[in-house]
């Protein structure tokens, strides 16, 4: 019925009933544009509101509140619309509008500072990001005067996502739970803000390793978000989204795919035709039909989501890179290294043009060629790929951070097997201690590169020092979710090397029937 109504008044509108009354079209334009918006109904908004802006130039020829409210307006639609070059300026010419409408502290100030803030997020201009979303914050913490509030726990949990992305796991965490602990006390029941700042603290207690802590939170959301949102609605798409995202990294790939299938279907209903998130949600679909080893249907769903990513940006996107990556990790399982190395040698390329200088994503994928390098048996070309990855992340981040403790796991690795266990131990007891501190002691990846301390430990033949960094390992990665199906063997195996190796240093000790009882778990009997 609402719809219905808006629709009538659209067609009003349009039809030029409200010549003769420009201020009532400007607001009824604003209105039931930013209906249209919160109802997911993108292009109804865009047609209301992209003339919104030139009305409210031609009524108020300076700064007024109106015209700041229509730039807001319309650079948020084109945020949503993934058009994020587009939404910048809008948004930066609203909150510089703002504030000289406004001196000292005042709501729409506060209100522009967080929407180009995350603005600022999505487009991974953290350094951007992070200072405006903090000003945003302290600005509506006095306006309520330190008390409790909605726009404050919004507040929280935007600069949450900056910390997350940054890497500040238990700053991101700390902020995520002060916000959704803060909507509890505000809003009794079920609400959208509810839903997003539950499935918030999920992703972040997920990125520490706490995937028994966050599964309720995921599944809470999703559910919350069925109950308040009729069947199809984009919230429910992007609720869907992140709970298929915890069981896809948890390697549940059985459990995820339905769900991605579920969010797309929703997606393509919302957005018919190109679109970023359709894109992304065919990325993760392709990803997970190939870790569950359909890679006849993984393949062609890559290239459907390349295609849609190199149609809305044609110079190359973060999205389209993605996607290259992952097809580069699907011809790796396919053991083909040659087509592996093209793909992902594009898609620094396209990262290259796209964020010139040190950039995360582009340091990630120096780490991914790397690894395909280093399965196709050229460790010299793999060491100089891992050593440029981690080079960025340390020009990049001053504090810990999970994906380069990842980084120097992988070097460590190579440096073992080169024949140079002293190089590797420094780093892989680098990578344990700073994924120790982000993700925690029982995460799988803080247990991968234990096993490579251990084995760099192992191969300087200091039996007595090794034993506890490989047995704690095999500990995690016998017992942590997510765990790749060929971690517990390697674990296993290196504990075979230890007691092998120091029996025969120091026969008669038993080492030989401890080194025959890892032999039996390493081969699966």
């Amino acid at each position: 019925m609402l719809k219905e109504m808006m629709d009538l008044a659209t067609a009003r509108i349009e039809n030029g009933e409200l010549k003769d009354a420009p201020d009532a079209e400007l607001q009824l334009r604003l209105t039931i544009g930013d209906t249209y918006h919160d109802l997911s109904l993108y292009p109804e908004a865009a047609k209301l509101l992209e003339p919104a802006a030139k009305l409210a130039r031609s009524l108020y020829p300076a700064d007024h509140p109106e015209t700041a409210r229509a730039l807001a307006q319309m650079g948020q639609l084109l945020k949503d619309r993934g058009e994020l070059t587009a939404a910048e300026p809008l948004t930066r010419e609203a909150l510089d509008m703002r504030r000289r409408l406004y001196t000292g502290d005042h709501t729409e100030v506060a209100e522009s500072l967080n929407e180009l803030g995350t603005l600022l997020e999505a487009r991974a201009n953290l350094t951007g990001a992070e200072p405006l979303l903090r000003e945003s914050l302290a600005m509506f913490r006095r306006l309520t005067k330190g008390n409790d509030s909605q726009r404050i726990a919004d507040e929280l949990n935007n600069l949450g996502t900056v910390l997350l992305a940054s890497g500040d796991l238990a700053g991101a965490e700390s902020s995520m739970r002060d916000a959704f602990e803060m909507y509890r006390r505000l809003i009794p029941g079920d609400h959208p803000a509810i839903a997003h700042s539950e499935i918030n603290l999920a992703t972040v207690l997920q990125s520490r390793g706490d995937l028994k802590g966050a599964e309720p939170h995921f599944r809470n959301s999703v559910e919350m978000r069925k109950r308040l949102y009729p069947k199809g609605h984009a919230h429910v798409g992007i609720g869907l989204v992140c709970f298929g995202m915890f069981y896809f990294s948890g390697g549940e790939y059985e459990q995820a795919e339905p769900l991605f299938r579920e969010a797309l279907a929703i997606q393509r209903k919302v957005v018919p035709g190109d679109h970023p998130n359709t894109a992304s949600i065919l990325n993760n679909l392709a990803s997970t039909l190939q870790l569950r080893g359909n890679f006849a249907e993984a393949e062609p769903v890559y290239i459907e989501s390349l295609g849609m990513s190199t149609r809305l940006t044609p110079g190359g996107s973060a999205e389209a890179a993605n996607t290259l990556t992952n097809i580069t990790q699907l011809r790796r399982v396919r053991k083909d290294f040659a087509g592996a190395e093209a793909s992902c040698r594009e898609s620094i390329a396209m990262l290259r043009s796209l964020f010139p200088g040190d950039h995360p994503k582009l340091a990630d994928a120096i780490h991914s060629l790397g690894l395909v390098i280093d399965d196709a048996g050229d460790l010299d070309r793999a060491e100089s790929q891992f050593r440029e990855a981690i080079a960025m992340w340390r020009r990049l981040v001053t504090a810990d951070h999970p994906s380069l403790a990842n980084i120097l796991a992988s070097l460590a690795n190579v440096l073992i097997r080169r024949g140079d266990p002293e190089g590797a131990e420094p780093l892989a007891r680098e990578a344990v201690g700073m994924l120790e501190r982000t993700n925690g002691k029982n995460y799988w990846v803080t247990g991968n590169a234990r096993l490579r301390l251990g084995q760099a430990i192992l191969k300087q033949g200091r039996f007595a020092d090794a034993e506890p960094e490989l047995i704690e390992a095999q500990r995690v990665l016998t017992t942590a979710q997510g765990v790749p199906k060929s971690r517990p063997a390697q674990s296993a195996e290196a504990l075979r090397q230890l007691y092998e190796q120091w029996n025969k240093a120091e026969p008669g000790e038993g080492h030989d029937s401890k080194a025959a009882e890892w032999k039996a778990k390493a081969e699966g009997k």
